[in-house]
Parts: C-alpha cells; sequence; structure tokens
C-alpha cells in the first residue's frame, strides 16, 4: 500500500481532473477492506478537504458491494450529512420530491440505504440474493422521503439512491 501522502497526491490529481472513471478502477484495485481501511484513516486526516470528501465518499460507497454491511449505516450518514448531497448523473441537486425506490434484498436486509429508482435493478439484486445468498432475495418498496436522500449514484447503471433509512416510509413488498 503507498503511503497516505502518495494516496493524497494521487486523490488530489483524479479530483482536480475530474477522473472519476479512473478514480472508480483504482480505489477499486485496493480491494474491500484495504479500501475501507484506507478511506477511514484518509477521512479523519487534517489534509483531506471537503471537496475530496465529497468525490472519495461518492467513489467508495457507490463501489462498495453492500456498503452498509461493512461499515455502520450512523457513520456513512454522518459522512453523507457532513458533505451535503452528492450526485455523479446529470443533476448535482437533490430531488425536489420524495421518491419511490426499490430495494432488492432478503428478509431481514429490507431496511438499508442503498435504494434504486428502478424495479428491474431491485430485482437483479433480489435474484443474485435468491442465487447466492443463504436467504431468497424480495423486492422491498418505499418512499424516500426527499430530505433522507443523501446520493444519487449512477456507476454500475444502478440508479441507486443513497437514503438515510430514518427517511424511508410506506415499506413493503413490491
Amino acid at each position: 500500500m503507498d503511503t497516505i501522502e502518495a494516496v493524497w497526491a494521487e486523490v488530489d490529481r483524479l479530483v482536480a481532473d475530474a477522473e472519476l472513471t479512473n478514480l472508480v478502477a483504482w480505489v477499486q484495485g485496493l480491494g474491500v477492506q484495504e479500501t475501507l481501511r484506507w478511506f477511514d484513516e484518509w477521512w479523519d486526516a487534517d489534509q483531506t478537504t471537503d471537496k475530496q470528501r465529497r468525490v472519495m465518499l461518492l467513489v467508495i460507497y457507490g463501489g462498495t458491494q453492500i456498503p452498509d454491511r461493512h461499515i455502520e449505516t450512523q457513520k456513512w450518514v454522518a459522512r453523507f450529512r457532513r458533505v451535503g448531497f452528492v450526485s455523479d448523473g446529470p443533476t448535482a441537486q437533490p430531488p425536489a420530491v420524495d421518491l419511490a425506490v426499490f430495494r432488492g434484498a432478503p428478509r431481514g436486509w429490507e431496511v438499508g440505504m442503498s435504494w434504486t429508482t428502478s424495479e428491474k435493478t431491485a430485482n437483479g439484486f433480489a435474484k443474485r440474493f435468491t442465487d447466492y445468498g443463504p436467504e431468497p432475495g424480495l423486492v422491498w418498496q418505499a418512499i424516500a422521503e426527499r430530505d433522507s436522500v443523501l446520493a444519487l449514484i449512477y456507476q454500475r447503471d444502478e440508479y441507486e439512491v443513497v437514503v438515510d433509512p430514518i427517511g424511508l416510509r410506506s415499506l413493503g413488498n413490491a
């Protein structure tokens, strides 16, 4: 692993050049546990700017499968709240209205941060849990209150809506 200073320099360069695709590839090459360990250390460093935090939060959260199973939900929510709404999509603005969202997950995992506006995407995640998990996957639907939407992430074409779970209502099976 590079020194933290070398990592900062690379993040600075990629952020300055708006090389989001290269940044995603670089982070994913570290592996989940190493990435999250590094991210915790990096997030709290005095040299880290809020602009860097915004970009890296988007990249790290969006590039991690089931991120709230690796780091507790409250920690993710606090980080998103610190930097404000983020998006790698066509709009940098938070939604003006509540959103209908879907989630593919087994029973017991229906409340979480990662949702999608695409029922088809949620079906894909439900199938993945059914095929590879200990429990069958189900498609859940809810309404995400607009103030609870922390990010919109379009990496991997999943149309991900990152939500503070406190702002979910009308949760049920799709």
